[in-house]
């Protein structure tokens, strides 16, 4: 048996392969099949990309200790639900870092939105500075594939709302058979000017996230800023479609959907969500009858409703960051 300390022992266990490349690399070179300094180069630029890129990926303390808070408080909030369905397997962050391998990422993002939110001018109708009423809030992506899968939302949103002490929900037929059908229906800012279907979206989501993600969501009685006062949907539309609406550089606030509409509702006070207003959900776009609608989610007084809207019509966009 050889042994580091055997006379026959070597760590080469190619005898001569290293002699054979730097042959060859001389070969090519003097053919001028191989320029030594750009091989130099573009390794040492390899090596610079993946340091900046591990950096780029590094959590500050201040977002990490943010992130870890606002995660924590929305586990709180979803204590209620387990025994009932699929609700979180961890007991505070770490588990979610487990679980979801993009999270160091979107909480680099979403602490970002925070920052440039709480920094800006923009206010609610109610005159809360917005950044204050922007909170964490969990996505419960596998959830709701299940149960698209199984045909299954409405009575979903029936168990989850029991668990609140509310009546189940009002959904406007027209959004149920556009998701039931796998009608284009979601945004992704990855792809503008596309549409896909809700479940095409979830499916996007779990590859990104795993089963739960996080999103930052206004979480204030009253939607959108009150900047908009006034304007369009369709207006409202355009100008939240770019990233570089309300000063934020390169971050979409236009991300509320009705899956997260759900989530903002299953985890804060849904009586306290447009109890006198409706939210428009920017990232949804329906074609019904040959007109783009956008559902409009809010409270009637019993019970969570969703209904469609025309773009014609003056709502406020809730605010929403993934």
């Amino acid at each position: 048996m050889l042994t580091p300390d055997s006379q026959q022992f070597s760590y080469d266990i190619y005898p001569g392969l290293d002699d054979a490349l730097v042959a060859a690399l001389a070969q090519n070179t003097a053919s001028g099949l191989a320029d030594p300094g750009r091989i130099a180069a573009g390794l040492a630029t390899a090596v610079g990309n993946a340091v900046r890129q591990t950096a780029d990926l590094q959590l500050s303390p201040e977002a990490q200790a943010w992130g870890n808070q606002g995660i924590n408080r929305a586990l709180e909030k979803w204590r209620k639900y387990d025994g009932v369905l699929d609700t979180p397997k961890f007991r505070n962050s770490d588990g979610l870092y487990d679980s979801n391998p993009n999270l160091e990422r979107t909480l680099m993002r979403l602490y970002d939105a925070q920052e440039q939110l709480s920094n800006s001018v923009y206010q609610t109708r109610s005159s809360e500075p917005i950044g204050e009423t922007m909170k964490l809030v969990l996505m419960p992506w596998q959830l709701f594939q299940d149960r698209l899968q199984s045909h299954d939302v409405i009575r979903m949103l029936g168990q989850m709302r029991a668990e609140q002490g509310i009546d189940k929900d009002y959904v406007q037929e027209n959004l149920r058979d556009a998701w039931n059908s796998d009608q284009p229906m979601y945004q992704l800012p990855s792809r503008p000017g596309d549409l896909i279907s809700a479940f095409e979206y979830i499916h996007e989501k779990i590859k990104q996230d795993g089963p739960w993600g996080v999103m930052l969501a206004q979480t204030s009685d009253l939607a959108g800023t009150s900047a908009d006062l006034g304007k369009s949907t369709a207006v409202l539309a355009d100008a939240y479609s770019r990233d570089d609406v309300m000063d934020l550089q390169k971050l979409r606030v236009d991300q509320m959907g009705i899956f997260e509409w759900w989530a903002l509702t299953f985890q804060e006070e849904p009586s306290r969500l447009s109890n006198s207003d409706f939210s428009c959900l920017l990232a949804n776009r329906i074609n019904v009858k040959g007109t783009d609608c956008y559902p409009r989610g809010f409270w009637s007084g019993y019970f969570v409703s969703l209904d469609m809207g025309n773009l014609d019509n003056h709502v406020m966009p809730r605010l929403a960051v993934l």
